[in-house]
């Protein structure tokens, strides 16, 4: 895992296609990502994308970001 904000597109684009689920209850993963820490990852990804980033994209690149 790396710190979101030195993440590179190419990080991005691995994380992306990974699977948010988990193979069996006991490695459940749970993480609460504030609203803040949404908005910044949709400020670090406007970077690094052209147009719009929705918020859902940027929440489950957290999420993977902290599986990964």
């Amino acid at each position: 895992m790396k710190t979101f904000n030195k993440l590179t597109k190419k990080d991005v684009e691995r994380l992306r296609r990974k699977p948010v689920s988990v193979a069996s209850k006991r490695s459940a993963v749970e993480y609460n990502f504030t609203q803040t820490d949404v908005n910044d990852a949709i400020n670090h990804l406007k970077t690094l994308y052209t147009g719009s980033v929705k918020d859902t994209f940027a929440a489950k690149i957290l999420l993977l970001n902290e599986i990964y």
